[in-house]
């Protein structure tokens, strides 16, 4: 098939902030965004489009910047809501990729992110984000692949498309157990967990005059997530936890820093996002996160 793609599209940000005082600023913004459609290169099902359109947004912002000197503190709170119509949407569907657009996909949340000065020598930091992110009206996504294998579950969106171009809910069982695609409005975005959290502190300690030594223990909480735009319910991501910590000593006269460093070091398992397994219907893959890592790094200024 030949075709050709010829799109252009103008975007932009308006930016409006007050401050109330020296301490505290309140602002607003709006601004659009676009990503150029395109054509599926892969051989796809012939339910799917081999063209996808171009992705625009818009995107509202209110926030609030402020710092309280008296209290060692620094916070900062955003309230956003973001439209993504002809949103693109990529998946791997056994035999190649494929790019289809959803309708409209909308996202909206909350963050906080606080910085504490508790004392000279102890910062501590926190921040927490709720985003709710669905698609709206996506009515050619994904079939589930992995539910129906596993548990003779069919997927309750399946759809086929007849000869004639007709769309209808599946009639028979086989028909219910390999749909051509499925409506997925309503369902999830992929790799979007709703709760984010992370809790850090930071203490410095004096070794010598010129030796200074620190400590640091993260923790993180990402709330579940689908790893995959089908929403198979064996694609959703449990919740996770994960600690991080670094020990570390300064020496200011050789303008030399020396940490050591664990990453994931309670060994928490979890996956980035899964795809299906190429020509073998029912199976999923995905790959693992990095598990308890540690080392050591030196850096020197010259």
């Amino acid at each position: 098939m030949d075709t050709t793609i010829d799109d252009s599209q103008v975007t932009g940000t308006v930016k409006l902030s007050w401050f109330m005082n020296d301490d505290i600023m309140l602002y607003g913004s709006y601004s659009t965004g676009y990503k150029a459609g395109g054509t599926n290169t892969d051989r796809i099902l012939p339910a799917f489009n081999q063209n996808f359109d171009a992705e625009t947004s818009s995107s509202f912002e209110i926030g609030m910047k402020a710092e309280f000197p008296d209290q060692g503190v620094r916070l900062n709170v955003a309230v956003y809501q973001a439209d993504i119509d002809d949103q693109q949407v990529g998946s791997f569907s056994g035999a190649g990729f494929n790019v289809q657009n959803a309708a409209v996909a909308d996202t909206y949340g909350l963050e906080v992110d606080m910085l504490w000065q508790a004392t000279e020598t102890t910062t501590v930091t926190a921040a927490y984000s709720r985003s709710i992110a669905d698609f709206d009206d996506f009515q050619k996504g994904n079939a589930w692949t992995v539910t129906p294998f596993r548990d003779g579950t069919p997927d309750p969106q399946g759809l086929i498309q007849d000869d004639d171009g007709t769309i209808r809910a599946p009639l028979t069982d086989a028909e219910a157990f390999e749909p051509d695609f499925a409506d997925r409005s309503g369902s999830r975005l992929a790799d979007v967990p709703e709760d984010k959290f992370i809790l850090g502190v930071r203490q410095e300690f004096s070794i010598s005059d010129s030796i200074l030594g620190f400590g640091l223990v993260e923790y993180a909480y990402t709330g579940d997530m689908f790893l995959n735009a089908s929403n198979d319910p064996y694609t959703l991501q449990d919740s996770y936890n994960t600690v991080n910590l670094r020990l570390g000593m300064v020496f200011e006269d050789y303008q030399t820093e020396i940490t050591l460093w664990g990453r994931n070091v309670t060994d928490e398992e979890y996956l980035a996002t899964s795809f299906d397994s190429v020509l073998q219907v029912g199976k999923q893959g995905a790959y693992m996160r990095e598990p308890a890592t540690y080392g050591i790094t030196f850096n020197k200024k010259f």
